[in-house]
Parts: C-alpha cells; structure tokens; sequence
C-alpha cells in the first residue's frame, strides 16, 4: 500500500453483540469466524485533504496528480470456513410458514352498480363520422374555460407542473374512438 504520504496503524476487531442469555448485551469476538482480514486498495481525491497535499511550489497548478494511488480502501472480510457449492440440503416445507392476522376492515370492496350510459355521448358502433362528431363535442366541453379552470385547479392542489404539459391538445389526433361516459348507480 502506498505509505509515502502518510503511514497509519490500523487495527480491525471483529465482534459481535450478544443477544442470548447472560451474555446479552456484551461483545464477542468474531475473529475466529473470519479468515485474516485483507486490505484493498483505492484511488483516494487529493482534495480530501483540500490543499495541505498539493505541491507547494506550485499549489496552484492545474497539472498535479488529482488522486493519491493505491491507498487503504477498506478490508475484505471472508468466512474461516467457506461454504463449499454443491446440492443443497433439503428443509420442511413447516420451517418456511407465518402467521397470518386476519383484518376484517383492511379492505372492502363495495359494487359499484351498473353503468349507465350518457346517451349524449353514446359512441356509434361503426359510424366514423358520428364517432368524429362525439369527439369533438368532447373536446369542446373539456376546452370550457370553467372546465379548464376547474381542471387547473385540481392540478395546482396536487402540485402537478403543468408547464411541461398541454391538456388542451386535440383528442381527435390521440383518438380512434370517443370515449364512453356515463355513471354508476349507487348501491
């Protein structure tokens, strides 16, 4: 490792903490469970240490190194005893269940009722130019002003940026057939 800037001692202790018994609480080593601990290393910014690690006869010079090479990046940890590949074992199907809670009010599906049909609005099964004629009363009911107003205003409450977007396009460009209004009856 590079040691011509600055040379440090590192000691690394692996424990754990205890969760059983009388010993709950306290530390454990873990230096058995772990082979030695190895070092890797990694480019570190000279600008970690802002200008104390530039060259002083010239601290200005856009042309020094911008990295201190091989430093201490960290430590790889591996188990003492690797686990060796191969079949695993088999596990009782009970070793994987939980409990489940049941929650009578988490959700409840309530019918709708059925759907009633605006005839105003009612799409012509084949007839592209009522279907047309549809579209465009849509689209001149959703360009209302009232309409719009109502609508931008709903948008602000949700902290939607409609800067980025036109809701006053032409449906008749971004639609085959008119949409199908109407309503559901209240059970």
């Amino acid at each position: 490792m590079n040691q011509g800037y600055s040379s440090a001692p590192h000691t690394l202790v692996l424990e754990y903490r205890s969760t059983e018994g009388e010993t709950a609480g306290t530390f454990i080593s873990a230096q058995a469970d772990f082979a030695t601990p190895q070092p890797y290393s990694q480019n570190v910014p000279y600008a970690l240490w802002g200008t104390q690690m530039l060259d002083t006869s010239n601290p200005n010079s856009v042309n020094q190194d911008s990295m201190i090479s091989n430093t201490i990046g960290g430590f790889l940890l591996l188990p003492a005893n690797p686990v060796m590949p191969g079949n695993s074992q088999i596990f009782a199907r009970s070793l994987f269940a939980y409990e489940t809670k049941s929650d009578d009010n988490a959700f409840v599906w309530e019918d709708t009722g059925s759907f009633t049909l605006d005839h105003e609005y009612e799409a012509p099964a084949d007839n592209p130019i009522a279907n047309l004629n549809i579209i465009q009363a849509v689209q001149t009911s959703m360009l209302d002003p009232d309409v719009q107003q109502k609508r931008q205003g709903v948008l602000n409450v949700l902290n939607f940026l409609t800067t980025s977007f036109n809701l006053n396009q032409d449906m008749s460009q971004y639609t085959a057939y008119a949409p199908r209004y109407g309503s559901f009856e209240e059970s």
